[in-house]
């Protein structure tokens, strides 16, 4: 019994010596967290629309971030693979750099595969801006369709109904 009392005499002046830095840096990150939390993520994209604007948005990993409540803060997170953590502005400039090449892939599905794409991230007020100005350029048509279907199952009716279904016809 008398050791452990002497110790904690031993340390205990070291404690209270440490606890007001420890309360000070504990209060500065939930203020940190606190202002993270107030900024939002906004995305900005112009120059397509229809299911190829949905299709874009779907492709883009920075429109997938989204404000998630936790017990303490509020924090933007990732949805889409549904990870925690906190968005940190090298991540933010990651995605954002990885964005035109995003937009390119999610157009090529529509037949535009030279797109023009400029893209500016800025910070603003209420948190950040992704703002991605989008010109599909032309888009590849099909000058001739030749489907055939070979093997076993090429004279089945219902590979034949999935072939006609298809509507490919030239021009498109």
């Amino acid at each position: 019994q008398p050791f452990r009392a002497s110790v904690l005499y031993a340390v205990m002046p070291r404690l209270m010596q440490l606890l007001p830095k420890l309360i000070l840096l504990l209060v500065c990150l939930l203020m940190v967290a606190a202002v993270s939390a107030e900024q939002t993520i906004e995305v900005e994209i112009v120059g397509i629309e229809g299911p190829e604007l949905d299709n874009v948005r779907a492709f883009l990993s920075i429109a997938q971030l989204r404000p998630k409540k936790d017990l303490l803060t509020q924090l933007t997170t990732l949805q889409q693979t549904g990870e925690s953590r906190p968005v940190t502005e090298r991540m933010l400039r990651r995605l954002h750099k990885k964005a035109p090449q995003e937009i390119r892939e999610a157009l090529q599905s529509y037949g535009y595969y030279q797109p023009k794409i400029e893209s500016t991230l800025e910070q603003t007020e209420q948190g950040w801006l992704a703002r991605y100005q989008v010109e599909p350029g032309p888009p590849v048509l099909l000058q001739q369709v030749n489907i055939e279907l070979q093997g076993e199952g090429r004279d089945e009716s219902g590979l034949q109904s999935v072939l006609a279904a298809a509507g490919l016809s030239a021009g498109q």
